[in-house]
């Protein structure tokens, strides 16, 4: 539309389903959702004093209208819809969305705020959810069974059931699937219209109905519980779908496969509340639905899942396996890693404190290499050394920060769409999706004034609407006044000098002519520019009114 700027232009927005974190609910909410009570909530925050996510308070959400969207995507799989102006976190500040770019790094968060409070689910029925939501069939009337080759976790499955609801359970061999076995779960009472099975009555309490395997979710109370029911469950969970892989040659991993996005996403979110990272990758084969494949990978990510959670079953003995393998295997880092800017202000302090570039990499334990050093990205470790060496407090926040920065892989042009805009105290910001963005709401709320400047011939606009000039015509535009008139003032634009002077030509050439003259010598304006009251300043004589 046109390109005349106004007070919406500065409201940085997303989309309906964009999540943002609520760390007193454990869990991400949409904006959608959030729109719908408008109850008083808190966020997720960057404390950019010392890069700690902290808790803070949401003071107004409010609808922005409908604007051109875009969508982000990182290499770890995470994916959020902006406006163009829309400031990401990034190594060099605040950047708006327009400015960055397919390999620049963005911050999202490195962990998720986790209150250990048990909610009021049973441990069995946590397992039961776990393995149904993996291998289960629980859809249409179709009788409720769950699938697998593992014995322990057909019998694991079997015992809950028997235990929570009296069910006595049947294994059958599955006619298409050499050593899989079926485990039907019939209903321990008569069935009518007015009784439904036992394990729907749990889906239902839990906001849940039956799905198919690309509608499959975990459901919310799991993320508002605690941390050990949180690990008792992806370790069931993982032991459905999920695998771990050794290998000789490349990185071995742990990953887990689904058909669904949904539940992909929210297990990625629960492994965050263990400082887990994870990449989500699609793959799609001719004529079938996507898989989603949530792969852990690197020394240390690995290392927390074994400690804070593991795999249920078999699984384990490999899982094991891998650990024993890492005490003859380095770490490299390759995730979560400092992006190679920092590097300027490390040299920066190198100078300030005359400690030449032999002498610091000697300290820092690495073999000479010049000025080749400051072309790689660092890992939490080298700069907290790095840190330690320069006695540099900055740099030991940022080695010890709760963000990760994340490399975008693609921006994507999607359409027009209703859009929407939080206001966060004291910080600013908020973690939506994962991802670090700022807030608008103290750019055009807080503001006593906001001004703007518009030259329509910069966007080839040569005309107005009734066919005048704009040639070297601009605008300064007064859009909001706290205690004052708004108004649009034309002035003439000079490209050659940067320089705004009036429309009328004849006042141009006489304060030109007056300019060029020896003010200090006492030459008066020209008659066509009236002294203005001079304001109550001392020293109003050295300055030319105007």
């Amino acid at each position: 539309g046109s390109k005349r700027p106004q007070l919406s232009d500065l409201r940085e927005c997303i989309t309906a389903d964009t999540k943002i974190y609520l760390p007193q609910a454990n869990q991400y909410k949409t904006v959608a959702e959030l729109m719908q009570t408008k109850a008083d909530f808190h966020v997720l925050a960057l404390d950019e004093s010392d890069f700690k996510l902290k808790s803070a308070r949401c003071l107004e959400i409010w609808e922005t209208g409908e604007k051109e969207i875009f969508e982000l995507k990182t290499q770890s799989g995470y994916t959020i819809r902006t406006s163009l102006n829309h400031p990401f976190k990034t190594p060099d500040g605040w950047t708006q969305l327009v400015d960055l770019k397919v390999g620049d790094f963005v911050g999202v968060a490195r962990q998720l705020a986790a209150e250990a409070v048990e909610s009021e689910l049973l441990d069995e029925e946590i397992i039961i959810l776990a393995h149904m939501i993996g291998d289960g069939c629980f859809v249409g009337k179709q009788l409720v069974h769950y699938t697998s080759q593992s014995e322990a976790s057909l019998e694991i499955v079997s015992s809950c059931a028997q235990k929570l609801w009296g069910i006595q359970s049947r294994k059958i061999a599955d006619q298409n699937s050499k050593n899989c076995y079926q485990l039907y779960l019939p209903s321990p009472y008569h069935l009518t219209h007015n009784k439904k099975h036992p394990f729907t009555l749990l889906l239902e309490k839990l906001g849940l109905s039956k799905a198919y395997s690309y509608e499959k979710q975990i459901p919310k109370l799991i993320f508002n519980s605690s941390l050990r029911q949180i690990a008792l469950f992806i370790q069931h969970l993982w032991a459905t779908d999920g695998g771990v892989r050794i290998r000789e040659k490349g990185a071995s991993k742990i990953h887990y496969s689904s058909s669904s996005l949904q539940l992909s996403q929210q297990l990625q979110t629960l492994l965050l509340k263990f400082a887990i990272q994870s990449t989500l990758q699609k793959t799609q084969k001719a004529d079938y639905k996507p898989t989603y494949l949530l792969n852990i990978t690197g020394k240390e990510n690995i290392l927390l899942f074994a400690k804070y959670i593991g795999v249920f079953g078999e699984k384990q003995a490999i899982l094991d396996n891998l650990i024993k393998s890492f005490e003859t295997v380095q770490s490299i880092p390759n995730q979560d890693i400092i992006p190679k800017n920092i590097w300027n202000e490390i040299r920066k302090n190198l100078k300030e404190q005359c400690i030449s570039v032999r002498s610091f990499q000697q300290q820092l334990g690495t073999a000479y290499c010049g000025s080749g050093l400051y072309k790689s990205n660092l890992s939490r470790q080298r700069l907290a050394k790095i840190a330690d060496i320069l006695e540099n407090s900055d740099l030991q926040k940022i080695a010890t920060s709760d963000l990760k920065w994340d490399k975008i892989t693609q921006i994507t042009q999607i359409g027009r769409e209703m859009t929407y805009d939080l206001h966060i105290e004291q910080y600013h910001n908020f973690v939506a999706n994962h991802f670090i963005i700022h807030n608008s709401g103290a750019i055009e709320q807080d503001a006593d004034i906001v001004g703007f400047i518009y030259r329509p011939e910069y966007y080839g606009i040569m005309e107005d609407e009734e066919g005048n000039s704009l040639k070297g015509i601009g605008e300064v535009i007064i859009a909001k006044h706290r205690n004052g008139a708004l108004d649009t003032v034309r002035l003439k634009w000079d490209g050659q000098y940067a320089k705004f002077s009036n429309l009328d030509d004849n006042f141009a050439q006489d304060f030109q002519a007056f300019d060029n003259n020896n003010y200090d010598n006492g030459q008066s304006l020209p008659s066509k520019i009236n002294n203005p009251s001079p304001p109550k300043s001392s020293n109003y004589s050295d300055d030319v009114p105007f």
